[in-house]
């Protein structure tokens, strides 16, 4: 007679100032907790944290590691897919391993539509399908951004312009801001500004025209926070990481990109010179590059993005326990 595995889901309504939610689990062979933001905000992101107790070690011939997987649905369309990485490689085949996953929430918000979160995860038991945890969302769109509801667009906007030279240089940045490697864990702290006593010109998601040199305008969402700076104003690491892109990038002058978490990046371009290289570990607030973009104006706009799985998301979201450390 072939057993029935029940899982037990128990939704804690108390929330930690609305942030995060806590959702456990149990069956007869693990149990386990999710604690997650519920609530995101236009531009933003939701990270998941996920922990388990293997309560019966799987022994038997055919286990496997832990998988999880997080969706993220606006209805019933599903718009954001990410694995799950172990925050400790060393944790894969011990009884406690814990995890984490993020997508992005994006510009694009619906007013009125129904989101939710769909986790899907197998314990590595032999003979133990895959189970799912389906969870509440909320998405706030961003009532004082007249471009709420605009895509922030993913890829460098390119000059019709430009030359076959700097359109590689674009995709080799993007090919880097698109890499999720489940190895390059270094940092779960919150991020600092990449500035000292800086004024913001423009943030995350405004709309601007861009000029370019062929006449051409275009009509855009900023995909981070721009900032007017004389030459040479130092700019810092926002958080420990490694630095996967230091170079010249066409249009954006002189970038630097930094891996903080799979598939996580801070971004900073328009530079005049750069203190690091491509491989170095940085720590936060350690200085990486000097601004100026090598233009005759006395100040420049320095741009800070962050990357998450490739998408162009808030800065400020970051700015706090994000992968939510202090729940633990």
């Amino acid at each position: 007679m072939k057993r029935t595995c029940l899982l037990t889901i128990i939704l804690s309504l108390a929330l930690f100032q609305a942030f995060p939610a806590h959702v456990a689990f149990q069956n007869e062979n693990y149990n386990g907790a999710v604690m997650y933001n519920e609530t995101a905000s236009y531009g933003g992101a939701v990270f998941a944290r996920l922990s388990m107790k293997i309560l019966r070690s799987p022994k038997k011939k055919g286990a496997q590691d832990v998988k999880a997987v997080l969706q993220l649905y606006r209805d019933d369309k599903r718009i954001e897919t990410a694995q799950f990485y172990f925050l400790n490689s060393r944790t894969k085949r011990l009884s406690t391993p814990e995890m984490l996953a993020a997508v992005p929430v994006g510009t694009e918000v619906s007013t009125g539509a129904d989101y939710s979160l769909k986790i899907i995860f197998s314990a590595g038991i032999p003979g133990e399908n895959a189970k799912e945890l389906i969870l509440p969302l909320t998405i706030k769109p961003e009532a004082e951004n007249p471009d709420a509801g605009v895509a922030v667009p993913l890829e460098p906007v390119q000059n019709p312009g430009m030359t076959a030279e700097r359109v590689t240089q674009q995709q080799k940045l993007l090919d880097v801001i698109e890499t999720v490697d489940e190895n390059g864990i270094f940092s779960q702290k919150a991020f600092v500004l990449p500035l000292k006593n800086a004024v913001k010109a423009s943030s995350f998601a405004q709309k601007r025209s861009q000029t370019y040199s062929s006449g051409t305008t275009r009509t855009i969402l900023t995909t981070g926070n721009e900032y007017q700076l004389p030459d040479n104003t130092e700019i810092f690491a926002v958080s420990d990481g490694r630095v996967r892109f230091a170079e010249f990038a066409g249009a954006n002058g002189w970038t630097v990109a930094i891996e903080h978490l799979p598939g996580l990046y801070s971004v900073y371009k328009n530079l005049g010179s750069l203190n690091v290289r491509e491989g170095e570990s940085v720590r936060q607030g350690e200085k990486i590059a000097l601004s100026g973009s090598g233009q005759e104006k006395d100040a420049h706009p320095f741009l800070w993005e962050v990357r998450l799985n490739g998408a162009a998301v808030s800065p400020e979201f970051f700015l706090q326990d994000f992968a939510l450390t202090a729940a633990e």
